[in-house]
């Protein structure tokens, strides 16, 4: 990556042991080859250049062993990316693979709006705001949001969207993690839009994704039901038709932003089972029939929806009956990858801020960075949120250039960053001490914001899972 580590924003140093190390370079190792097999040769020899280099910067060691690990791995990120190129991996046109491991200069001057825009729109007190609020919905900011344009970044420009890649909103999305970004952004770019893109037909994307690249339009998907679970079995409700027409009879639990909604696809059942007979049905909210209550969650800055379906009538249809789970598949997809970016956000914003307070509380006539069991916890959060970036920088690259990989590499982003996000966080607040733990201390916000990032599409049990049978069959 352009830049995997920055050992200023730790400004401790922690203790290293060389298995980790070992481990890093293993990885950057590993994925040269995985990434161009032609290439192997020289990897090989980039990583003896990188142990040589390493080894000398040994006298850095004290007696007690410890080294900078910020410093190392940057001397390990500058040597491979020296030698083989900044940027994420992409494909050429003969489809070799060329190695890049960085955001393009578009894309980090795009963060750095984001980051510039956030900080003067979005801090704490307005999400705190926005927690109190009926809706968790600011109209005067959600404008602010369509005039950058990214409720429409991924919808092409034809339909007065942005027509960005996924790697653009993966570095929004990232910043809005960490401003804890409240209201519909996440589910009208990342749910609602990729479905009528992935699934839409022509109509259906002139109407809805102008409207959505305008503001006009918020969208969401119902998905989930009692049992919680975001796969295709997990779908049961059913759908009965009569003519061109299907009536809808059910609940949908844990909708996003369906109270200000202004219309909604519905995955529901109309045969078979598992993947097949899933289909796509879309609605108006205010469609007679349909009741939607805002649930109580943890983290009420985005709002989640209980909605109840009696005798709802629709005749529209995101693509064809019974076809609906490829088009859902590749929507979770993206919303999954872009939700793991938006922990990666959160946890370094709580890593961040605990690193700040670590220099700046003094306890014993010291900062209380200077501490061991202080320093080694935020280092042990930095080495975790550190593989969650990478981790989640692949995924996205995955679902951005639709490759097979994805199938396993979203799931374990997801299921990663669950686990790092929620711990991070939670040991951030532990860093604080009592004052982590107060109502008007924000660290709270953050831990709420990675609870229910864990839940949603799937906690890390059920995307271990999907991996463990791919990995096992």
């Amino acid at each position: 990556m352009k830049r995997i580590l920055d050992h200023r924003r730790v400004g401790v140093t922690g203790g290293l042991a060389g298995e980790l190390l070992a481990n890093q370079i293993l990885m950057f190792h590993r994925k040269l080859r995985a990434w161009d097999r032609a290439s192997f040769k020289r990897s090989r020899l980039l990583s003896r250049i990188l142990h040589k280099r390493i080894k000398q910067d040994q006298t850095a060691i004290d007696g007690r062993g410890a080294l900078a690990r910020a410093k190392a791995l940057m001397v390990a990120e500058s040597w491979i990316r020296a030698r083989s190129g900044a940027g994420f991996p992409h494909r050429s046109n003969g489809g070799s693979i060329k190695l890049d491991f960085g955001f393009s200069e578009e894309q980090e001057m795009l963060r750095d709006a984001a980051k510039r825009f956030l900080a003067d729109n979005c801090p704490t007190k307005f999400v705190r705001q926005m927690m109190a609020d009926a809706t968790a919905h600011d109209a005067g900011f959600w404008k602010k949001l369509v005039d950058l344009g990214w409720p429409g970044l991924l919808i092409p420009e034809e339909y007065g969207g942005q027509g960005g890649n996924f790697l653009d909103m993966t570095v929004v999305v990232e910043e809005a993690g960490k401003a804890l970004v409240p209201g519909p952004l996440f589910t009208t770019a990342l749910l609602a839009a990729p479905l009528v893109i992935e699934g839409g037909s022509e109509e259906q994307k002139k109407n809805i994704l102008t409207r959505m690249a305008k503001g006009e339009f918020i969208g969401t998907v119902a998905i989930a039901e009692a049992s919680g679970r975001f796969d295709a079995d997990g779908i049961q409700m059913k759908a009965t038709k009569s003519g061109n027409e299907y009536t809808l009879s059910g609940e949908k639990f844990f909708v996003p932003d369906a109270h200000v909604a202004n219309g909604m696809a519905v995955a529901v059942r109309t045969g078979g089972s598992g993947e097949k007979g899933i289909t796509l049905v879309a609605l108006a909210t205010n469609s007679p029939g349909v009741t939607i209550t805002q649930l109580k969650t943890v983290d009420m800055t985005r709002r989640l929806c209980h909605v109840k379906f009696d005798n709802a009538k629709t005749s529209e249809l995101i693509g064809k009956e019974g076809e609906g789970w490829p088009i859902l598949r590749r929507t979770l997809d993206i919303a999954t990858a872009g939700l793991s970016a938006e922990m990666v956000g959160t946890a370094q914003k709580a890593l961040d801020m605990s690193v700040e307070y670590a220099k700046t509380r003094v306890q014993f006539g010291k900062p209380i960075g200077s501490f061991q069991a202080v320093k080694h916890k935020c280092v042990d959060m930095m080495v975790a949120v550190e593989n969650a970036r990478s981790l989640t920088y692949y995924a996205c690259w995955t679902v951005d250039t639709k490759g097979e990989e994805a199938a396993t590499a979203v799931p374990m982003a997801k299921a990663y960053a669950s686990d790092m996000a929620k711990n991070v966080t939670s040991e951030a607040i532990q860093v604080h001490g009592g004052i982590g733990f107060t109502w008007e201390h924000d660290m709270h916000l953050y831990h709420r914001r990675a609870l229910a990032g864990e839940a949603n599409f799937g906690n890390a049990p059920v995307h271990r899972e999907t991996v463990a049978k791919s990995l096992l069959g």
